[in-house]
């Protein structure tokens, strides 16, 4: 209970995940494609690699810089990934489904493609209790693996989520037997909703 209702007064700017997509402000200079690119340049976060963060600015032009070198651009930024970060850190071993999805999943990756993961996770009872709302999704640093608080996921699996369902029929682990009892009951949310929600979905991919 004291990580969800403890200060932030010692956030470390520097050591605050990132995950992709954060605005982050470069602390160094760097040249970039032949031009100098002073510190203080805004951008994103657009891949992890060890201690090294790609940032693509407004221009669109990219640049590399070590972890230390880049800092969150707001205040509230740096709150959010560290509150992501915490959240993982507790709660993924409270996950109770874990399916693998996307190309890997359906045969089609290629060499460069991401190992894409989603899931259910059960909050402990602790986490329920607090003033606070807890978090009803769990994503890693770099977006490939998301986790539906249960609730959360039952909602949208009542509504024909094409994700939620995907998850749900495509090869799931069960992690626990409130993961195989939710495994074994999935034909349940099986109903006409999946013509809207799924036809919706397949339109979509078309203007990708």
């Amino acid at each position: 209970m004291a990580l969800r209702l403890g200060g932030l007064a010692d956030l470390d700017p520097t050591a605050v995940p990132l995950p992709l997509g954060t605005e982050v402000t470069t602390r160094v200079d760097r040249t970039v494609d032949g031009e100098l690119r002073p510190g203080g340049a805004s951008g994103r976060v657009a891949a992890i690699d060890g201690d090294r963060v790609e940032v693509v600015f407004l221009d669109d032009k990219r640049a590399s810089y070590l972890r230390v070198e880049v800092v969150p651009r707001k205040l509230g930024v740096q709150r959010y990934a560290q509150r992501r970060a915490a959240a993982w850190d507790h709660l993924r071993p409270c996950v109770v489904i874990d399916t693998l999805v996307g190309s890997r999943a359906w045969g089609v990756a290629n060499e460069g493609s991401d190992e894409d993961r989603r899931g259910m996770f059960v909050l402990p009872l602790a986490w329920t209790t607090g003033l606070v709302d807890p978090p009803l999704d769990l994503i890693s640093l770099d977006g490939s693996q998301t986790y539906w608080e249960i609730g959360k996921a039952v909602r949208q699996a009542l509504r024909a989520d094409p994700n939620t369902l995907e998850m749900l029929f495509a090869n799931p682990e069960a992690i626990d037997p409130m993961g195989a009892e939710l495994i074994a009951m999935r034909g349940t949310f099986l109903s006409q909703e999946i013509y809207g929600s799924f036809g919706r979905y397949a339109l979509s991919q078309l203007d990708r």
